[in-house]
């Protein structure tokens, strides 16, 4: 597991966030990671990363065919990752990262009738 996402955890359970929260974030984080590490070889760090990969990694998260609310939550833990990182001073400001928007449900077409009904 990745230092900076260990670092990520402890911080959690010292700020006394639920289990469950700190699951999701540490998970959230480490696919984030391992997403960074096989796209560019570099091992991941908040510095190391740019809006193009911000972006990338939002469509790829679309491509993954993940829930709106699931995507929406990954991109959540990254904008607080990044919030965090400025606070513990291993981002200068963001420098000019942007966590992409989040994305809006789908919702299916009308129903159709069939022929009881």
């Amino acid at each position: 597991m990745s230092a900076i996402v260990e670092r990520v955890g402890r911080f959690l359970e010292r700020a006394e966030r639920s289990p469950c929260t700190i699951r999701s974030y540490r998970g959230d984080l480490e696919g984030l990671a391992a997403w960074f590490t096989s796209r560019t070889a570099q091992p991941f760090s908040p510095g190391a990363l740019t809006p193009a990969d911000l972006r990338a990694y939002k469509r790829w998260l679309i491509a993954q065919d993940l829930k709106a609310s699931t995507i929406n939550r990954k991109l959540a833990t990254l904008k607080s990752f990044l919030h965090w990182a400025v606070d513990v001073r291993l981002l200068r400001g963001a420098h000019g990262l942007r966590v992409p928007s989040p994305i809006r449900a789908v919702r299916g077409g009308p129903r159709w009738l069939d022929h009881r009904e």
